[in-house]
């Protein structure tokens, strides 16, 4: 071990090179006698786990307003996976898996569908719209709702954070006419954002829509459904109550 006073800094010495540096700062170097950070590493970090345990470093921010404590380490999941875990709320943010495989547990996503097998009366032609209203509970075992961010009372989506969001939703109909047009609109805080008109030729069907919205924290999304024909301005059309059929999901994908 030296001590350089002049320059105020600790260094010990091995092989007869500098390895670690303890400067005036408290900042501490290993591989370099020039800490830029409290530890500053030049060359390669080992952290190796105990038989058993985990294998992670540990990043506090609680100090800070809404700061939490993360976990990022080998085996945290599993022992053949690497992840990122907020220890503060006991949530995994992303693992990877040992095949290569990527999984975001708590990514924020829905499926909302409907548990009947039935039609149901919307109203008549010609524009006049209707919200659409499936629920994540539904019971025939294809709902979820990761993070409870859809409404099943508002049939909404509401963003947690700012991203890139997909939503896609169906609506299967029977009808009397063949010069039917039927619209699914997405709506962004109450303002329609994507429309999508499909002409109907047959009298049932299927109509499908998709759509990528980039949404700020707080944004909502919600689908309207309507249908026109001019060729019969009073006549009502059904929409079937089904999951299989008729169903709204999203999810955040970056």
């Amino acid at each position: 071990m030296t001590s350089t006073l002049k320059t105020e800094k600790i260094q010990f010495r091995g092989d007869n090179s500098d390895a670690i540096t303890l400067a005036s700062s408290g900042k501490v170097g290993i591989g370099t006698t020039s800490p830029s950070e409290t530890l500053h590493v030049k060359g390669f970090a080992r952290i190796e786990s105990n038989a058993g345990d985990a294998a992670y470093m540990r990043f506090v921010n609680d100090v800070n307003s809404g700061g939490k404590t993360w976990r990022a380490g080998a085996g945290l999941s599993a022992h053949g996976t690497f992840s990122i875990y907020n220890q503060t709320d006991n949530k995994f943010g992303i693992n990877v898996h040992s095949n290569g495989y990527v999984n975001k547990p708590n990514q924020p996503a829905f499926f909302a569908g409907f548990s009947e097998n039935s039609y149901y009366s919307v109203g008549t032609t010609n524009g006049t719209k209707y919200k659409f209203a499936p629920y994540t509970n539904e019971n025939q075992g294809k709902g979820y709702n990761i993070g409870s961010h859809y409404d099943n009372s508002t049939y909404r989506f509401t963003a947690p954070i700012a991203g890139r969001y997909h939503f896609a939703a169906q609506f299967f109909t029977n009808y009397s006419s063949n010069y039917m047009r039927y619209g699914l609109d997405f709506y962004k805080n109450g303002s329609v954002f994507h429309t999508r008109l499909h002409p109907m030729w047959e009298a049932t069907g299927s109509v499908y829509a998709s759509v990528i919205i980039s949404l700020a924290a707080n944004d909502y999304i919600e689908v309207y459904v309507y249908g026109e024909d001019t060729n019969a301005l009073s006549n009502s059309w059904n929409i079937y109550q089904s999951s299989q059929y008729s169903w709204f999901q999203g999810e955040l994908i970056g």
